[in-house]
């Protein structure tokens, strides 16, 4: 048995981990009122010191938390929310919309190992803490800052600070701009698929070779030397591909290779994590895994 805590300005949540079930417990440490959403559990209105208990499944793929601002509901449960709006219901079925904090997890994921992050993927609305309390691993992950100050003037939103590919939606920020070209739904974030990554690029860090690692996603790999390369200029090297893949015949032209662009323009591939490190040698080793895995023989990508 273990148990998992997040603490926060907003909202402190405890879960005992069972065998069967997982509990959550958010209390809003904020000194006003928020409106905790999670998917799954719904939402609540929580004034400050107000706690919320939500159960899951111990087995719980990219499930999270995260608080709304500045909301107004009927007594139906319908209204509008200034952050983390999740289509104007107070018991959210969807995730909520930008700019929102997230606390994420995933229970039982890989190799049946629980994983855990704060995010601001989606923007700043409010601080927040996530721990586990109990078992091997005890360490707070804090975003206790509240970061809207500081938020560039083209990224501040009413109560909050939104995410650049909300506001810019360039591949830069994005990196959907490929499948976007295609007619194909954006790629989400995983934070399973993004351990697995960072896990195997730590490993690459004392030789930074090209090597695959053989695990069970998608998988392209990028290497650079003579620069600050970012995951941006990675997927423009896979995407660069598309010249040399002809859909009609969903083969590669001679000589030439395709499969990186047709990994990340696969449609089944709904979930993507990136990592990257910087070598010994001073090069840039750059991974992304994709989920499911795409490239299957005989397959068009799209």
């Amino acid at each position: 048995m273990s148990t998992l805590i997040i603490l926060s300005f907003l909202l402190l949540l405890r879960g005992l981990h069972l065998h069967h079930a997982a509990i959550f417990e958010i209390i809003n440490q904020c000194p006003y009122t928020i409106w905790a959403a999670a998917i799954p559990g719904g939402g609540q209105s929580l004034v400050s010191g107000q706690n919320w208990t939500i159960n899951v499944n111990a087995r719980m793929d990219e499930a999270r938390i995260w608080a709304r601002t500045g909301c107004t509901f009927n007594d139906s449960g319908h209204g509008n929310c200034q952050t983390g709006d999740c289509n104007g219901l107070l018991e959210c079925q969807t995730y909520g919309t930008p700019p929102n904090t997230l606390a994420r997890f995933t229970l039982n994921g890989f190799n049946n190992l629980d994983f855990i992050d704060i995010s601001l993927a989606e923007g700043f609305n409010v601080p927040m803490e996530f721990s586990p309390t109990a078992g091997c691993d005890q360490r707070i992950i804090s975003c206790a800052a509240d970061i809207k100050g500081q938020c560039p003037t083209e990224l501040q939103s009413p109560g909050g600070c939104n995410d650049p590919c909300t506001v810019f939606q360039t591949d830069e920020y994005c990196c959907n701009s490929a499948r976007n070209a295609v007619g194909l739904s954006p790629v989400t974030w995983d934070t399973t698929v993004v351990a697995y990554a960072q896990n195997y690029a730590n490993q690459r860090i004392g030789d930074c070779q090209l090597v695959h690692s053989g695990g069970p996603y998608g998988e392209n790999i990028f290497w650079g030397s003579g620069a600050e390369f970012t995951a941006a200029d990675a997927v423009n090297s896979w995407v660069s591909e598309k010249q040399y893949y002809d859909y009609a015949s969903n083969t590669c032209a001679a000589g030439k290779v395709c499969g990186h662009y047709t990994q990340v323009v696969w449609k089944s591939s709904t979930s993507i994590g990136c990592a990257g490190v910087k070598c010994n040698n001073g090069a840039i080793f750059i991974i992304c895994n994709y989920k499911p895995a795409g490239n299957i023989i005989g397959q068009r990508p799209y």
